[in-house]
């Protein structure tokens, strides 16, 4: 009896080790997908217009013409400000990411934090990509004109979106399935095992 609970005992340490380290080995790869995917969203336009309306819009630069009239949106040009905590979090993802090659025995709650702050950083993001949406929206309807003759309508907007518009979906995901590997990995490290398995004797 005493020989089965040492093997299962040993199979079941074996286990953990193995989960605590894939953990510990694919939450930095995710982090760096976070920090990548929000630095896109951050930096690329998130529609381009063609038509009555050009130009391109995005969260932290925007250019909009309509006939060939520079506009100013109020809400666009508040964005950069909203949008301080997003790249807050990316510096916060890089240094969690370096405290893995270090020997500060916090660092694996620096990176549980990190991934934490990361979603809601990612809930933020989600948030500037509606605002920019709505302006896209609201850039893109039909222009026309009253006259004489009638009410007379131009050629519209062609609306394109890029592929910056799913980067706060990869953000959130990436950082909320770091965050459970973090605390998976804070669980069953080590130290921390050898303190709540008793080995059979």
């Amino acid at each position: 009896m005493g020989s089965r609970l040492a093997r299962i005992y040993s199979v079941l340490e074996k286990a953990i080790v193995i989960l605590s380290s894939i953990a510990w080995t694919v939450s930095p790869v995710l982090m760096i997908i976070y920090a990548a995917s929000q630095i896109l969203f951050l930096a690329l336009p998130l529609y381009i217009l063609r038509g009555d309306a050009e130009g391109y819009l995005g969260v932290l630069s925007y250019r909009l013409e309509i006939f060939q009239n520079q506009v100013r949106s109020p809400a666009l040009d508040s964005l950069s400000v909203v949008a301080i905590p997003v790249i807050i979090s990316i510096l916060i993802a890089i240094i969690a990411i370096l405290s893995r090659f270090t020997r500060w025995e916090a660092r694996s709650w620096v990176a549980l934090g990190g991934a934490g702050i990361a979603v809601m950083a990612s809930g933020i993001s989600i948030g500037l990509r509606g605002v920019v949406s709505l302006v896209a929206s609201q850039a893109a309807r039909n222009y026309g004109h009253a006259t004489s003759a009638g009410y007379i309508y131009f050629q519209g907007v062609d609306l394109s979106g890029t592929i910056a518009l799913a980067m706060p979906i990869i953000a959130y995901f990436s950082s909320i399935a770091a965050m459970i590997l973090m605390a998976v990995h804070i669980i069953f490290k080590p130290e921390r095992r050898s303190t709540r398995i008793s080995k059979p004797r």
